[in-house]
């Protein structure tokens, strides 16, 4: 087997997400007032913006489960109990979720992609069918939140389908294991 990194400096991820987060927000509230008008953007955002205790509440409580989605999607398409550890780094403002075992590379990049999936592009699926600005904005910036690891997909998109994956312990992504095939 060999081993190669996929993995991307968590200062690298942020600076990725301040690019991203302009055109996310032109074009996912472009396409909220596109369908619902103004009138219930103004009141999602009012109804976050005029509530602090209630937008921190969504902001943490939406940056623990994405976490913790990692974390228990791991655990269960892995089966690996126990093998995830949880924290913060503080020098870059990143909390993290960790698997500390080597896991099948498709359980590691559906517990990579599952945060985005349910805490940002499902509460925009349900802004636009629902013409609510509370999830859109919800919705993007949890999209937004799962940069890193749309980056870690991205950096996966040609690994093969039988590697493992060992989650890098400081950086986001993570050390893959290919067989080697020898040519004869």
């Amino acid at each position: 087997m060999q081993k190669h990194d996929y993995s991307i400096s968590l200062a690298r991820v942020n600076l990725i997400s301040l690019i991203v987060v302009i055109p996310l927000f032109v074009l996912g509230v472009g396409l909220f007032v596109f369908i619902w008008g103004w009138v219930l953007l103004d009141f999602g955002v009012d109804a976050l913006l005029t509530r602090p205790i209630t937008s921190i509440g969504v902001l943490v409580g939406g940056v623990i489960a994405h976490e913790l989605i990692h974390g228990l999607t791991w655990q269960w398409l892995s089966g690996e109990a126990n093998s995830v550890k949880y924290g913060m780094v503080w020098k870059s403002l990143t909390p993290y979720a960790h698997i500390t075992r080597q896991i099948p590379i498709e359980a590691y990049a559906m517990g990579t992609m599952m945060p985005l999936i349910v805490t940002g592009i499902l509460p925009l699926i349900m802004a636009y069918i629902l013409g609510s600005g509370t999830l859109l904005m919800i919705g993007l910036l949890f999209t937004w939140a799962a940069t890193g690891d749309m980056v870690i997909i991205w950096k996966l998109r040609n690994v093969t389908i039988n590697a493992i994956a060992e989650d890098h312990p400081t950086r986001a992504g993570a050390y893959v294991y290919e067989q080697v095939h020898e040519e004869s």
